[in-house]
């Protein structure tokens, strides 16, 4: 006997525009999705309290309808190994539903990266490349230290000729500050930026299907958990809330296989904040998007999509916190960061290998330690949330990005 969970699919793609609600999305991709993902929908039963002269209550009538979609997916690298020296990211392609999940909540267009390959001279946080680099700033780029040659993820924050500024230095295995090697593969990333100026949304389209039925989900919009636990593959929760919903016949689609790299497993991460490493653990990254419905009566359920009030995207941590960073002869703890009361970069990797990484940027943090010390192991751990700072300053002060390799 056949497991029904196992015959449902659920495929989703990007409305035509940020105006659209409801036609069907022109390009839609099956999502792997994990055991127990569901969409949900249902009417408003209205009950019409009248007297009626034979004593008998009328029936409730259908009122509005109300539908949302639950899924959690594995978040993978990019297709063919990453993208090397010439290789140009295309992430509308290579990364399934993630891209498109990512661009409707942020409001943003991916930046697809190009690969190029490192020139000598590259000292701390310089990177030199070649001639007529195609990396820009605010681009992600992964790229080998020359110490232990593993592939560090950093964010470009300035270019001069060929001459590339990162957001920190590369560490070594015991978080001491290296260069990056000379003549060696820079690989280029799907990078998003989540910012003030971030305008618009548009919103998501899902269809979904089981054994004996069949709903197509429109004007979607939702927000998404990073599920990063210790050793296991980094699994992306999505949770989205639709303008309108409609029973539909059985298509019984034909399985496409996704182009994407392999799955992203937490694993020899590193934590990097104002430059300095930290021993850290239980990391969750929260997308932050926080919305309300549109109301309208002119739409189909008196509403028209949803409208994204804020974001406030949201790395949670625990860190080590007895012991001092263990950067070169760094000697503030994460308690002396969070006192200082500045806003601090702070980048999180995940994955060491080309087509099999990520990572999380804040150029300017804001630490806020809900908890004081536990004890794992013999050893004082605080829990740690970071989210982007609201300075005064220009909107770099409010930026998170997001990149995968």
């Amino acid at each position: 006997m056949s497991d029904p969970a196992r015959i449902r699919t659920i495929r989703g793609g990007l409305h035509a525009s940020i105006n659209d609600f409801s036609a069907d999305a022109s390009t839609i991709k099956f999502i792997d999705i994990e055991d127990g993902s569901a969409p949900n929908a249902r009417y408003n039963m209205l009950d019409v309290n009248v007297n009626r002269g034979d004593g008998l209550h009328e029936k409730s009538i259908r009122g509005t309808k109300e539908g949302d979609i639950k899924f959690s997916c594995a978040l993978e690298g990019l297709d063919n190994g990453g993208a090397g020296d010439g290789d140009v990211v295309a992430s509308a392609t290579e990364l399934n539903i993630v891209n498109e999940l990512i661009e409707s909540m942020w409001g943003t267009t991916g930046t697809d990266g190009t690969g190029d390959t490192s020139a000598a001279g590259s000292s701390g946080a310089t990177l030199e490349m070649g001639a007529s680099t195609p990396f820009a700033a605010e681009q992600a780029i992964l790229f080998a230290d020359d110490v232990t040659g593993h592939l560090e993820a950093r964010f470009i924050t300035g270019k001069s000729g060929d001459t590339l500024t990162l957001n920190a230095a590369p560490l070594d295995a015991d978080f001491n500050a290296v260069d990056p090697a000379d003549s060696s593969v820079c690989y280029a990333a799907a990078t998003y930026a989540c910012k003030p100026a971030n305008a618009h949304n548009t919103h998501m389209y899902f269809d979904a299907e089981g054994s004996n039925w069949r709903r197509k989900f429109s004007g979607v919009m939702g927000n998404a958990q990073l599920d990063l636990s210790s050793g296991q593959y980094v699994k992306l929760a999505y949770e989205g809330s639709a303008t309108d919903w409609t029973d539909s016949p059985q298509a019984d689609p034909t399985f496409s296989a996704p182009n994407t790299g392999a799955k992203i497993v937490n694993a020899d991460a590193s934590l990097v904040i104002g430059g300095a490493g930290y021993f850290a653990h239980g990391f969750s990254f929260d997308f932050g998007v926080q919305m309300q419905p549109r109301p309208s009566d002119s739409g189909p359920n008196n509403k028209q999509g949803s409208v994204v009030v804020d974001v406030v995207p949201s790395l949670e941590f625990a860190v080590q916190f007895s012991s001092a960073s263990l950067t070169g002869s760094a000697t503030n703890t994460i308690l002396d960061v969070w006192q200082s009361n500045a806003a601090q970069d702070l980048l999180l990797q995940v994955g060491r290998s080309a087509g099999s990484a990520m990572a999380i940027w804040m150029p300017a943090a804001d630490f806020k330690i809900d908890e004081f010390p536990t004890v794992i192991n013999g050893l004082e751990y605080i829990k740690v949330r970071a989210t982007p700072s609201r300075s005064s300053d220009a909107d770099v002060n409010y930026e998170c990005y997001a990149a995968i390799f």
